[in-house]
């Protein structure tokens, strides 16, 4: 009994915060910390603060909340292909092997420019996805959903 109360005892003192980028070739990187409150947690919050810095000074931009359910293929960088679709983009009708032209009437022409494009909406935007499919173009109205919910 002892050893659960003191367990929980450092549990509640510990705090943690992550963050997660992307740069354009698809890496990603996180930055977090986690400490037991006081000096140790100041620390480890500078720390962030510097991994996030430094993330956004070589190009990479914080991954979003905010989430379509479209997975393009970064490794070619060329390719607009989707190659996985989930929620919310699959219940409105957008399927793997679409090729996607533009979001919210912006051209798109790596997979690059998705990234930027859905890092400015925010969780419960509706984002306009034009795709191309069989030679013909279609559009599909997506409310984007937080991040944590798209395994719900």
């Amino acid at each position: 009994m002892k050893k659960i109360l003191l367990l929980a005892f450092l549990l509640a003192g510990c705090t943690s915060q992550s963050s997660l980028f992307i740069a354009p070739d698809g890496r990603v990187a996180r930055c977090a910390h986690w400490g037991w409150g006081g000096y140790g947690t100041t620390v480890a919050m500078m720390n962030q603060s510097n991994c996030e810095r430094d993330a956004r000074m070589t190009g990479m931009i914080q991954l979003p909340e905010a989430y379509a359910g479209v997975a393009l293929d970064f490794k070619s960088n060329k390719s607009m292909v989707i190659t996985e679709v989930m929620e919310p983009s699959k219940s409105v009708g957008v399927q793997k092997g679409d090729v996607m032209r533009s979001v919210d009437g912006v051209a798109m022409s790596v997979p690059w420019d998705y990234m930027k494009a859905i890092a400015k909406k925010s969780v419960g935007d509706i984002v306009n996805i034009q795709v191309e499919r069989d030679s013909k173009p279609m559009t599909f109205a997506v409310k984007t959903i937080s991040r944590e919910k798209m395994n719900d």
